[in-house]
């Protein structure tokens, strides 16, 4: 099943859907998740996961996106979902939505492929 790859809407489709899973199962893997409900460093936690794991070239709205996602864990009222909206806005004008750096990634790979090989 992997030989035949996804094209153009089926490709941004699954990443969405992929994106999505990860995201559900990273956030419900937390201790106290249900009281995470609006914590400003789970929603920052939840934005930069979407910030590193969406691709430019299929031009999916990264903020509609997260609030999916916390809305499906959480199921926000509509003050809620306002409130999550003012916050990720907040996030993103301070910048504090970041991807990883790519020195970072490489140090990581190489320390990966070290332990994997040597250890």
């Amino acid at each position: 099943m992997d030989l035949v790859k996804y094209k153009r809407s089926l490709a941004k489709l699954n990443l969405e859907q992929n994106l999505i899973d990860l995201l559900n199962d990273k956030v419900k893997s937390l201790n106290n998740a249900n009281e995470l409900k609006l914590n400003p460093e789970l929603v920052l936690l939840v934005c930069n996961l979407v910030e590193e794991g969406v691709e430019r070239k299929y031009n999916i709205d990264k903020k509609e996106l997260v609030m999916n996602v916390l809305d499906n864990i959480y199921k926000y009222s509509d003050v809620e979902k306002k409130h999550l909206d003012d916050m990720i806005e907040f996030l993103h004008a301070t910048k504090k939505i970041k991807k990883v750096k790519m020195l970072v990634k490489m140090v990581h790979y190489v320390v990966s492929w070290v332990k994997k090989h040597f250890l």
